[in-house]
């Protein structure tokens, strides 16, 4: 039943009757950052991929204020971020979801 099952959707907003675009676009992208799983008391032994995701994230903060024309608009953001379920072990990958959202083609 599940393999035939189908949704769609769509949102409104019935005060907007204006030409033109009214909504951004959106696209879905993700990241998974392998690195090396280690003791959280012995970290030099591995390569923490939550470190390296967070310079990612700021990474991506850049685009729009540093990448993007100023006149084009442009939201990056970062909905995710998942790493291990063991408080006392770095994982050995980070995963990184979230949506970029823009007018542009």
């Amino acid at each position: 039943v599940a393999e035939k099952l189908k949704l769609f959707s769509i949102s409104v907003h019935a005060g907007l009757a204006e030409t033109g675009a009214v909504m951004a676009s959106a696209a879905l992208c993700g990241l998974k950052v392998k690195g090396k799983a280690a003791h959280a008391a012995s970290p030099y032994q591995g390569i923490d991929p939550i470190v390296m995701r967070s310079e990612i994230v700021n990474a991506l903060q850049i685009i729009s204020s540093r990448v993007t024309n100023i006149l084009e608009t442009i939201v990056v953001t970062v909905t995710h971020f998942h790493a291990g379920d063991t408080d006392n072990i770095i994982s050995d990958e980070a995963i990184l979801r979230g949506t970029a959202r823009s007018f542009a083609e």
